[in-house]
C-alpha cells in the first residue's frame, strides 16, 4: 500500500498532461493500484477526505468528468465543477486561461481540465497551485483516457507488448488515439495498422515520433482485410466536433472573430461539408462478426465513446465487444488509481 499510494510514488503531487510523461515503471504501478482498488474498493473509502477535486471543462464531456467526479466521492473527498465553461465561465468576459486555473486552484486540491485549445492543459499547469490533469485539450491528447485504455487490454490480455492493434477513423483529430498510441511505443514488438482516410490520417510529426521510438505503423483503408490480422480493434468517430474548434482556431489566427456572423456560417459550411465528406466511412457493421467469429480466439473491440455510426448497437451482443466496460468499469479504477496516488496519504 505506502509503495503504491504513498509519498514515494511515482505520481504522488505530480500533473499529467501528456501520455510523453509516463515510463513502464508509472505505468505498472497505477494498473497495479487499479486492480487493487478494483479487487478491494472498501479499502480507499475515505481515503481523500476533506480534499477537493475542480471539474473545469469548456468542452462537452459525459464520461470524463463524472468518472472522475465520482472517483473522487468514492474516495471519500468533494467536488466543484463548472460545465459548459466556455459560456458559463468569466472565460465569456476575457479572462485569460492563465488567471482562471491560478484562481481556481486556490480553490482545491487538484484540477481535472478540459479545453478546447490544443496546448491548454500544459499552459494551465504552469500556474497551477495544485496537481492538473489534462482532461482533453483540443486535438492534442487525452492522457488518462490512454490509462483506461492499457489497463483494458492489459486486463483482456495480460500483456501491453507483442500487440496487433487495429486504430480506426479519425486518426487526426482523434486524441485519444495519440495518447494511446504514444503510451503503447513504450513497450516492445507493438504493431498498430492505421485504418483511415488520407485526410484523417495521424499528424506526420506524431507518426515520425512514434516510429523513432520504435513502433511499428502501417496505413490503409480497408477495414475488412485488417480485423482479421489484429488482437484489438479501436474504432474512433469522427470528430467533427473538433473539426470545427479547428476552424476557429484557424479563424482567430487570421484575425477573424469566430463569432461574427460571416464567420461563423463559414465554419458551419465548412463542418457540413467536413460531415458529408467523412460520413459511413469505417463502420464495423454486423455483417462482419461472422468473420471475427472464424478467426482463431477473440477480436476486442474498444472505443473510447461517444459512438455515433461506427459501432452500431447490434455489436455489442458479440463476445469481444469491450467498450462498456471500458467506459464503465475501468475508467473508474483507473482514475480512482490515479487521483488516489497523487492525493494520497
Amino acid at each position: 500500500m505506502s509503495e503504491l499510494f504513498g509519498p514515494e510514488n511515482c505520481f504522488r503531487g505530480q500533473h499529467v498532461v501528456s501520455a510523453d510523461q509516463f515510463d513502464l515503471g508509472s505505468l505498472a504501478q497505477l494498473m497495479k493500484a487499479a486492480e487493487l482498488i478494483r479487487k478491494v474498493p472498501g479499502m480507499f473509502h475515505g481515503m481523500l477526505r476533506d480534499k477537493i477535486l475542480a471539474t473545469f471543462f469548456t468542452q462537452e464531456s459525459t464520461r470524463t468528468r463524472l468518472s472522475f467526479e465520482a472517483s473522487m466521492l468514492r474516495l471519500g473527498g468533494g467536488v466543484i465543477s463548472t460545465t459548459d465553461a466556455s459560456k458559463t465561465s468569466s472565460e465569456v468576459k476575457g479572462e485569460t486561461l492563465e488567471d482562471t486555473i491560478s484562481i481556481i486552484s486556490g480553490y482545491c486540491d487538484i484540477i481535472v481540465l478540459r479545453h478546447h485549445r490544443t496546448g491548454s492543459a500544459k499552459l494551465a499547469s504552469e500556474y497551477s497551485l495544485v496537481p492538473l490533469i489534462n482532461g482533453g485539450d483540443g486535438r492534442g491528447e487525452h492522457p488518462t483516457q490512454a490509462l483506461v485504455d492499457l489497463y483494458t487490454i492489459w486486463s483482456q490480455l495480460g500483456r501491453l507488448e507483442g500487440l496487433r492493434l487495429a486504430v480506426v477513423g479519425d486518426l487526426l483529430h482523434g486524441r485519444t488515439i495519440h495518447s494511446l498510441l504514444k503510451a503503447l511505443s513504450l513497450y516492445t514488438g507493438n504493431e498498430v495498422t492505421c485504418v483511415s482516410d488520407p485526410e484523417l490520417s495521424l499528424p506526420e510529426d506524431l507518426r515520425t515520433s512514434l516510429e523513432d521510438k520504435g513502433l511499428r505503423l502501417t496505413a490503409t483503408q480497408n477495414l475488412v482485410d485488417t480485423v482479421r490480422l489484429v488482437d484489438v480493434v479501436y474504432v474512433t468517430r469522427i470528430q467533427a466536433n473538433l473539426f470545427e474548434d479547428k476552424c476557429k482556431e484557424e479563424s482567430r489566427a487570421q484575425g477573424k472573430n469566430p463569432e461574427d456572423v460571416e464567420v461563423k456560417k463559414l465554419i458551419e459550411e465548412q463542418v457540413v461539408e467536413f460531415k458529408a465528406r467523412t460520413a459511413g466511412k469505417y463502420i464495423l457493421f454486423p455483417e462482419l462478426l461472422p468473420q471475427l467469429e472464424e478467426d482463431e480466439g477473440v477480436v476486442w473491440l474498444m472505443h473510447p465513446l461517444p459512438r455515433n455510426e461506427e459501432i452500431p448497437r447490434s455489436m455489442d451482443s458479440y463476445p469481444g465487444s469491450i467498450y462498456i466496460k471500458q467506459a464503465r468499469e475501468n475508467a473508474m479504477d483507473i482514475r480512482r488509481a490515479l487521483l488516489a496516488m497523487i492525493l494520497g496519504k
